[in-house]
């Protein structure tokens, strides 16, 4: 009998472990960051066959991924450039610039890649995504109020882009800096190009990657 009890035991004691375990395992991967993926464009893209009972927002999500690979007749001979697809937002980029690091963490930032520009304009572009639960609307948004507490250095304009109203900073005063915010409550995305030099080439540059700038 007592052997039958330690055996039933047993069972039971290397079944927890394996809940425990499995339980631990879950953990681990919720927690991974949100990780995008780089793309060197071609003349061709598949895309997968539309579900008929897809709700709007995944219709939506389905659309934007399809133009965020899709690639216009106009510019199928054109090379040089990449695509960055990431969990929240999708774009185009010169290939002039490269990935430097992907990252998320538990301060807010639910996702953020670098690219650095090579050549002389030592350009930088930094694309976030911030959840923000205080802002309800882009005033309250402190990286905005900071810039607009200097408008000697930051001209200030307005931005529509995909259906969502932003702000666009501009700074040509000692350094080059373009930022674009847009608040999707309670959730901000920022654009920032930014160059210890001052270069006019940039402009070229981040209007082309807002051009391309798809949330998803």
């Amino acid at each position: 009998m007592a052997k039958t009890v330690n055996l039933v035991q047993r069972k039971i004691f290397w079944i927890m472990i394996i809940i425990l375990l499995a339980g631990i395992f879950l953990i681990y991967l919720s927690q991974q960051p949100a990780i995008g993926t780089i793309k060197v464009l071609t003349p061709s893209h598949i895309t997968e066959p539309k579900n008929e009972n897809e709700s709007t927002r995944e219709k939506e999500r389905r659309q934007f991924a399809e133009k965020a690979e899709k690639i216009g007749e106009d510019e199928a001979g054109k090379a040089g450039f990449g695509n960055y697809n990431g969990k929240y937002f999708s774009f185009r980029y010169p290939n002039s610039y490269e990935l430097k690091t992907t990252e998320s963490s538990s301060s807010g930032i639910l996702e953020k890649v670098i690219f650095l520009g090579s050549g002389i304009s030592t350009s930088k572009l930094t694309v976030m995504v911030t959840e923000i639960i205080n802002a309800n609307s882009l005033a309250e948004v402190s990286a905005i109020q900071l810039r607009r507490l200097r408008p000697e250095t930051y001209q200030e304009k307005s931005l529509d882009l995909l259906g969502k109203k932003g702000v666009l900073f501009e700074k040509k005063v000692s350094s080059f800096e373009k930022t674009a915010f847009f608040l999707e409550k309670p959730i901000i995305f920022s654009i920032a190009l930014t160059s210890a030099n001052i270069n006019s080439d940039l402009d070229d540059d981040f209007d082309f990657i807002l051009k391309e700038f798809i949330f998803l």
